[in-house]
């Protein structure tokens, strides 16, 4: 759940972007955060830099695995699939993702491809992409 609020001013325009955000965040991302707090301390002492934990935490709240067994409250899944999080090597290459457009319309852009492109440092696309889309 998502709190929004508009100090009272507009509470439908509060309530629209709080259905929005909802939609757009993966499903469990409040357990995966209550989570999260949990291992500060290691996080912190596994990698020595900012950077490392940034990319330990960008790796870590996009996890399906992660979120599917903190929802099931598997905790056999969610130790393993945390060592196996913790104990990959930090990738610092990039990938390239391929996210279909549609046939024109914005809103048919799958929720999917909506969080890979919003995860993305780079966008790059051709001139048949609608200006909705850009």
């Amino acid at each position: 759940m998502v709190a929004v609020s508009s100090g009272g001013t507009s509470p439908v325009l509060a309530r629209l972007l709080r259905e929005k955000l909802e939609a757009i965040l993966p499903q469990h991302l409040g357990q995966v955060a209550h989570y999260a707090g949990k291992l500060r301390a290691r996080v912190k002492k596994q990698f020595a830099t900012v950077g490392e934990r940034r990319r330990f935490w960008e790796k870590f709240f996009v996890n399906d695995r992660l979120a599917q067994s903190l929802a099931n409250q598997d905790q056999k899944a969610v130790d393993e699939t945390t060592e196996q999080i913790i104990n990959a090597p930090l990738d610092h290459r990039g990938e390239v993702v391929l996210v279909g457009a549609g046939p024109g319309d914005a809103g048919l852009l799958t929720l999917k491809g909506l969080q890979q492109i919003q995860q993305a440092d780079i966008v790059v696309y051709d001139r048949l992409v609608s200006d909705d889309h850009q």
